[in-house]
This record gives C-alpha cells, sequence and structure tokens, in this order.
C-alpha cells in the first residue's frame, strides 16, 4: 500500500499529505523539570507510514493519549509542531468522550464485529448506553478530529498551489470522510485505509441500521478506500450494496456509485519494514539472543508464539 501510494504521490509537485489516526507517531514524557522527551511509535500503523513520512511533506494528526501528551500540546498552543521531520498536530478530547469512542464503540463494538467474534445472536446488545456513546462519544470525536484537518488545511487549500492528501487510519475514524466532505467539499482527495478485515454484509447485521449505514455511508464521502486485501474490498462492496439503495457497483468488484459519484475500494497491502528488519538481524544484541536460544533448545525443535496481553483481541 505503501509504496503504491508513494509512487502515485510523487508524480504530484510536493503534495500536501494528511495522516490522522487514533495513535500517533510520538509520545511525550514530561520531567520533573518541565522538560518534554519523545519516543518513536512502535506500533504497526507507524511503522507502515514511515515510508510515507520520509518521502513527502506529512501532517500527521493524533489523539493526545496520555496527560503528558496534554501538556506538550498545550505548552505548544495547541499549534502544529515538527518533531524529527513530522509536522505534528495533537488533538486534545474530553475523557469521558474519548472513553465512550474507544472504549465502548471502536473497542470492542467495531472491532469484534469485523473479526466477527460476537457471541451472535445473544450479543452485542445495543442499549441505551451503546447510544449514548455512539451520539458523544464516537460521533463526537470524529467530528472534532475532522474540525481540527480542515482548520490546519484551510490556508493551504486557499493558495491553490499543491494537491491535499487526507489518510484517516481505520476503524477509529470511519465518520471522518462524511464531516470532512461537508467542511471541505471536493477540494481534498480522501482516502481512508482499513487496517483490520471487513467482513460481508451478514456479519453488520448486529449494528443497528443507523449506525451501519451511517459508518459505510461515511466512508463513501471518499475518494478511495484503501483495504488490506482484494477480499476486505469485496466484502466492502457487497456491504455498500446490500445497505444502501442507491448504492450500485453495475458488476464491478472494486467501485462503488454511490450519489453519483465513483468511490474505489482497492487492496494495498500493508508489509513490514524489510530493511528495518534486516538491521535489526545484523546487530550484536540480536546474534547475542540468538545464541542464548541455540543454547537452550540443543537437539530440540522450538515452537515459538509471540502475543501482546489484549484482552479485546481474545489474549489474556
Amino acid at each position: 500500500m505503501v509504496n503504491t501510494a508513494i509512487e502515485s504521490l510523487l508524480q504530484e509537485e510536493n503534495p500536501l499529505i494528511v495522516i490522522a489516526s487514533n495513535r500517533g507517531p510520538y509520545a511525550f514524557s514530561q520531567t520533573e523539570e518541565g522538560q518534554f522527551t519523545s519516543r518513536r511509535g512502535a506500533g504497526g500503523l507507524v511503522t507502515a507510514l514511515a515510508a510515507l513520512v520520509e518521502r513527502l511533506d506529512v501532517l500527521w494528526v493524533a489523539n493526545a493519549l496520555s496527560e503528558d501528551d496534554k501538556a506538550w500540546a498545550s505548552q505548544h498552543q495547541n499549534n502544529i509542531e515538527n518533531v524529527d521531520g513530522i509536522d505534528l498536530k495533537m488533538v486534545i478530547t474530553e475523557e469521558d468522550a474519548y472513553h465512550q469512542y474507544y472504549n465502548i464503540i471502536a473497542n470492542p463494538l467495531l472491532w469484534f464485529i469485523q473479526h466477527q467474534m460476537w457471541n451472535t445472536p445473544r450479543d452485542p446488545s445495543i442499549d441505551a448506553d451503546i447510544w449514548s456513546a455512539w451520539k458523544d462519544g464516537y460521533i463526537a470525536i470524529n467530528r472534532q478530529f475532522a474540525q481540527v484537518i480542515a482548520d490546519s488545511v484551510k490556508q493551504e487549500l486557499k493558495k491553490k498551489s499543491r494537491p491535499v492528501y487526507i489518510f484517516p487510519q481505520d476503524y477509529h475514524l470511519y465518520l471522518v470522510p462524511h464531516f470532512l466532505r461537508k467542511l471541505l467539499g471536493p477540494d481534498v482527495y480522501i482516502q481512508p485505509f482499513v487496517h483490520i478485515p471487513w467482513p460481508g454484509p451478514d456479519a453488520w447485521r448486529v449494528l443497528p441500521s443507523q449506525m451501519r449505514n451511517t459508518l459505510i455511508s461515511s466512508l463513501l464521502d471518499s475518494d478511495n478506500i484503501g483495504f488490506q486485501t482484494q477480499r476486505d474490498a469485496f466484502n466492502f462492496v457487497q456491504c455498500a450494496r446490500f445497505y444502501l439503495s442507491d448504492a450500485h457497483s453495475y458488476g464491478a468488484r472494486d467501485a462503488i456509485t454511490y450519489k453519483g459519484r465513483k468511490v474505489g475500494a482497492r487492496a494495498y497491502p500493508i508489509s513490514v519494514d524489510v530493511d528495518k528488519i534486516d538491521e535489526m538481524i545484523q546487530e550484536p544484541q540480536t546474534r547475542l539472543h540468538k545464541g542464548q536460544v541455540i543454547n537452550l533448545i540443543g537437539d530440540r525443535k522450538l515452537i515459538l508464539r509471540i502475543d501482546r496481553v489484549e484482552p479485546s483481541k481474545n489474549i489474556l
């Protein structure tokens, strides 16, 4: 996905790339003296998008997740700041709204649907608390993200000197395309990327139609939607056709025509950073650990599994 996107974008004249994600490329820590240190995010999303950052003019918009993140943003008066070559803008959200957006709607509701992990027909139970989290959390945070992005690029759009591409990332920000289109109209190119599986129409039946159709129609306010696999992209096309009466594919597996606009749904598989892994393999510490493992197993076979402790992903 990244290499394909870069080669296409490099043909434009110095485009402005806006990446929007829940977790940003840096986390901040404040010392007792009030100084700030930063550490590079090690998540898969940050790694996957590193190539864009290295070769293009990127503005990264992300949530301020910790109190130190918020303090850093406040110290800089919530302005865009350059951190190690990345222009960074942090979104400061209300604690309760963020909890509802992240811990009730994004995780686990949407994540479990997309991984087909709900115990249907018993779960999920869409009660008043879920509806409240949808309205006051998920919708509110997505609207806030879109407003921050719009405010950050308006001056650039007025110049009309270069194209602006906006890449909302993953299931946390499915409503950002809708709000961006309302704020900025057709002057920006919007391409969200879905990093997790997109199941077929049956899996989405567990959501009330108002929620489900709002999510799908918002994504269709984009110009193109990226997925990990062709199956995910085709499943999205099927969902749009099945749930939105005025969405049509006209036989295509990778595009939907909706409200007079043709929206692409395509696969851009994300790879690991092969060069970085090769560098790690050659490091002395890696060789030391390799020797320790070889001495430990001797003539036996070793089956190694590594997981992170993540209750929402069913690993305890």
